[in-house]
């Protein structure tokens, strides 16, 4: 049995103050098959590991880009610090990589799990993190 609370007090022109107002709860019942649902969560696992298998991939070129990039720029640096020693440093890495990492999960061919953004961040940030 499930109980969920309807809208509460202050809802259609009552007052939300009013201490004569109950609060107001709906009861219905839900059958729950345990095998349709270990299916359905399977499943789910199963497309969000082939996104991550995906991204993990993305996230690995995009960091190859980013750490080609940054010696790059250290490397242009060091050159224009031995000629001009009033040189100001550039920015430290190309931003398209970054670019690619915001960017890459709106082009993606198959269709994508409802989360699909916030699963792409999660997965990031863990990478971040562990690293």
């Amino acid at each position: 049995v499930v109980s969920a609370k309807r809208r509460g007090r202050g809802h259609g022109g009552w007052s939300k103050d009013n201490p004569y107002l109950e609060e107001r709860f709906v009861e219905f019942e839900i059958d729950i098959d345990p095998v349709s649902l270990t299916n359905r969560i399977l499943a789910v696992r199963e497309q969000i590991a082939k996104e991550w298998e995906t991204d993990l991939d993305v996230l690995a070129s995009a960091n190859r880009r980013i750490l080609e990039s940054y010696f790059q720029y250290a490397r242009n640096e060091r050159d224009k610090r031995e000629v001009d020693l009033q040189t100001t440093p550039d920015v430290a890495f190309e931003r398209t990589a970054v670019n690619i990492l915001n960017n890459h999960t709106g082009f993606q061919a198959q269709a994508g799990s409802p989360l699909r953004k916030g699963n792409f961040d999660l997965l990031y940030n863990l990478c971040t993190q562990a690293s």
